[in-house]
């Protein structure tokens, strides 16, 4: 699915975007413990991550950039940088990643509890961004 184009609302892009890295990370929970693993304990490992994806983050960046300044311009947005809006999106799509295996330990919730509650959070994630995008 191809989410990042123009023809499509930004809001609905957003929400499309938010759900797809949510998505991915809730069908690669151990990918978050493993890279931060990676990075803390080899840094020549994350030199080498950043070389590989350095052009990748740019392209999504410009084109994040352009469309949030124009919405802005247009008054449908309230101000906020790329960088901003990507580092929000990630601290609160990976947050429940890196806390659900606590809290099901402590809480002794079933899996099936544990995916009812990221489905609700993906959601939260989603309502929360749009909620600071929206004038």
């Amino acid at each position: 699915m191809t989410v990042n184009t123009s023809d499509i609302p930004l809001e609905e892009r957003m929400s499309q975007m938010i759900g797809m890295h949510f998505d991915f990370l809730k069908k690669n929970p151990k990918l978050i413990p493993f890279v931060l693993t990676e990075v803390t304990s080899n840094p020549e490992r994350l030199h080498s991550l950043v070389d590989k994806l350095q052009n990748y983050p740019k392209s999504i960046f410009a084109k994040l950039e352009t469309d949030l300044n124009r919405e802005i311009e247009k008054g449908t947005i309230r101000p906020i940088s790329a960088i901003d809006l990507l580092i929000t999106v990630g601290s609160l799509n990976v947050a429940p990643f890196l806390i659900m295996p606590v809290l099901q330990k402590v809480s002794d919730f079933s899996e099936k509890d544990v995916l009812e509650i990221l489905e609700h959070r993906k959601q939260e994630v989603i309502e929360t961004v749009l909620s600071r995008l929206r004038k």
